[in-house]
């Protein structure tokens, strides 16, 4: 900051603190070094604008600093100290309307010397600078009769070679132009034709055709006359002075009308379009036709949209000679993707051009003679992608285009011609039937019964099942079948999602087997599944459907029993007597059950001669509901009561210490039946502690 003897490092940069500022300037080591000419405040940063006055610039080596000062009111700020330099650059007059690219110049007729005397600008002293043989400025074309004439204003443009950007982008913004008419520029001729007799300078810079010097009526003698204007370039120095920094010769060639810039022809498009789409599924391996154009469409887009006949058409067109192309694009994402690149093919022979890739392909033969008609013949076959990989365009599936051209010798006469055939191919995943038999259509599902599997029962069934039969054929041995979908290559399946708990599925060569893994605690599961078809063209088809697991065992009537806590003693009861387990789709049938004889929980032969299970597991838990804390929670534990179930054995133990018990209690005893990998039943057991009341 300011004091002027603080050191500012080279590589320190300036950085402007703004308010609302009415006055701005410059202060530093020396006055006036700097003075604003343009100040900008805008979200708190100052851009400002500044001419540096050379003559204040030290010329004994010492570095010249400078600081910005902003007044609000008496108020002041300063900002840290710059280092400031000079550098010189260069300006030239330059072709500014040609210069399209900035980095090639395009230049006029520079003048070096000075013009000495008010007679100094001589036709010989011009041709110095611009001799009567060089070219005609690029832009600087006049028409012998327009009214307007030529616009010098647009043309010159100050730039520095050196620094290979216009001075405007340096910063330079006060240049100005002036024009003027020289009085001769002569032609080698024995008199000497003045180029400049046929031009005047209107006030506004306008080069028009001299009409008091021509008959008014009759101005084409002007025409190829080339005369020039001189444009001088003007700068202000620092101190607002204009100085002129450049000079320059424009020669202007004065034409009998604007030169036309060549335009390229539009292509001359036919288009053929399929609108029904081509349905994949009935597509084989051999081709099928999309199109055949008929030799009548053929004339009309060749032949009657050009212009020509048959046998003048390869005068004007095929580059190279009696060539034309062939691609394909395909509609993928909103644009078209070209999935064949172009592919050449020589049209004026006996042997058709022919492109097949991808499922596609496309003869052409284009003839040569009054006779002959071209024959273009579009085919598909099952290798053909559909909108299951791009896009489904109008629900139709996937939109090829298919485009052939014909490059026209000469592109400013006529366009290329451009048949495009357009079609669209679509496939419609086919899904199997379900079984009947299995399947309910109303549920969604197939039910699984289960089976023996090693010797005893298993929930697990043949995913084949769940599809109909066909001739004694199952969907693994029929998918790709004629009368199925010929074009599947392969047919998996899948749980969906791949991870789901207590279930698992395993596919073999010609069937798959899904299957529980742990046993079933619930009334049913059900699994979610998938199978995903693989076609021909390599495209997948995916199907869901669903298979519920029921439990084969559920809870049978479970009697309540009551343990009278006012006898005297610690008092047992067993609540084994009341665990039944029955069959789900028959309750009447016992599957585990309490013997009287054995007085025993025993296996009924339903259990061990249909399911073959083996011996379930059993534990016995209190239902801790709130009749089980009240009761509970009121017993002195801590100091010997006792109240529980043998988790194993099913008997519940009570001794209080020594007071009756009033208030009666239904809790319930959870038993829960566990028949390995395959069912677990829980028996809700009513467990009455009596009281008085």
């Amino acid at each position: 900051m300011n004091p002027n003897n603080a050191y500012i490092d080279e590589a320190a940069f300036a950085a402007f603190v703004g308010r609302n500022i009415q006055i701005s300037r410059a202060a530093g080591d020396v006055a006036k070094v700097l003075k604003p000419v343009a100040l900008d405040i805008n979200a708190g940063e100052a851009n400002v604008k500044a001419r540096i006055n050379k003559t204040q610039l030290s010329t004994t080596g010492e570095k010249n600093i400078v600081a910005l000062q902003l007044w609000n009111g008496q108020d002041v700020t300063t900002s840290d100290y710059t280092y400031v330099e000079t550098k010189w650059t260069n300006a030239v007059i330059v072709d500014s309307a040609a210069m399209n690219n900035p980095n090639t110049v395009v230049y006029f007729y520079n003048r070096t010397k000075a013009i000495v005397g008010t007679n100094g600008e001589t036709s010989d002293f011009i041709k110095q600078f611009c001799p009567l043989n060089a070219p005609t400025n690029e832009k600087a074309e006049l028409v012998y009769n327009d009214e307007a004439g030529l616009d010098l204003n647009k043309l010159p443009g100050l730039y520095s070679t050196e620094q290979s950007t216009w001075l405007k982008d340096l910063g330079f913004n006060s240049m100005t132009y002036k024009f003027t008419l020289p009085k001769e520029y002569k032609a080698n001729d024995a008199q000497g034709t003045n180029q400049q007799w046929f031009v005047e300078l209107t006030a506004d810079n306008h080069l028009v055709v001299n009409k008091k010097n021509l008959n008014k009526d009759e101005l084409t003698p002007a025409i190829g006359r080339t005369p020039v204007v001189r444009v001088d370039a003007y700068l202000e120095d620092n101190e607002g002075t204009s100085r002129m920094v450049a000079s320059a010769y424009i020669k202007v060639n004065i034409l009998p009308k604007k030169a036309e810039v060549p335009v390229e022809q539009d292509p001359i498009i036919s288009e053929f379009i399929k609108e029904e789409s081509i349905n994949y599924n009935s597509l084989t391996s051999g081709w099928s036709y999309v199109n055949q154009m008929p030799w009548t469409d053929v004339n009309n887009a060749i032949y009657g949209k050009t212009g020509l006949t048959s046998n003048n058409f390869w005068n004007y067109y095929g580059v190279p000679a009696y060539n034309a192309t062939i691609e394909v694009a395909v509609q993928d994402n909103g644009k078209d993707v070209t999935i064949i690149d172009p592919q050449n093919f020589y049209a004026n022979s006996s042997t058709p051009g022919v492109v097949s890739e991808k499922g596609i392909r496309v003869e052409a033969l284009l003839g040569a003679g009054n006779t002959q008609t071209a024959n273009i013949k579009f085919q598909v076959n099952n290798n053909v992608l559909t909108q299951n990989t791009y896009d489904n365009v109008e629900g139709k599936g996937a939109k090829y285009t298919v485009t052939i051209t014909i490059k026209s010798k000469d592109i400013y006469t006529r366009g290329d011609v451009v048949i495009k055939q357009i079609f669209y191919v679509k496939e419609e995943c086919i899904t199997y039937g379900f079984n009947p038999n299995f399947y309910d259509e109303n549920a969604g599902y197939s039910i699984t019964k289960g089976k023996l599997v090693n010797g005893k029962w298993a929930l697990e069934m043949n995913i084949s099942e769940v599809f109909k039969m066909d001739n004694g054929k199952n969907i693994f041995q029929y998918f790709n079948a004629a009368n199925h979908n010929p074009n599947a290559t392969a047919i998996h399946f899948y749980l969906d999602p791949a991870n789901q708990p207590g279930v698992s599925y395993t596919e073999g060569t010609d069937n798959g087997t899904i299957e529980l893994t742990t046993a079933l605690t619930e009334p049913s599961l059900l699994a979610k599944m998938k199978y995903i078809v693989t076609l021909v063209n390599g495209e997948e088809c995916t199907s869901k459907f669903n298979i519920l697991f029921n439990n084969p065992f559920v809870s049978g009537n479970s009697k309540a029993i009551t343990l009278n806590a006012n006898e005297t003693g610690v008092l047992t009861s067993d609540v084994k007597p009341s665990v039944v387990v029955v069959e789900s789709n028959d309750p009447s049938s016992l599957i585990y059950s309490w013997s009287a004889a054995s007085k025993s929980l025993v296996l009924s032969s339903k259990a061990t001669g249909t399911y073959k299970v083996a011996e379930p597991t059993v534990r016995y838990d209190f239902v801790e509901d709130t009749a089980y804390e009240e009761f509970y929670g009121n017993l002195d534990i801590a100091n010997g009561a006792k109240f529980g179930i043998n988790t194993t054995t099913g008997v519940v133990t009570y001794d209080n210490l020594g007071a009756t018990l009033v208030k009666s209690y239904t809790l319930h005893v959870k038993a829960t039946v566990t028949f390995a990998d395959l069912s677990e039943v829980t028996c809700t057991i009513p467990f009455i502690v009596k009281g008085t009341k």
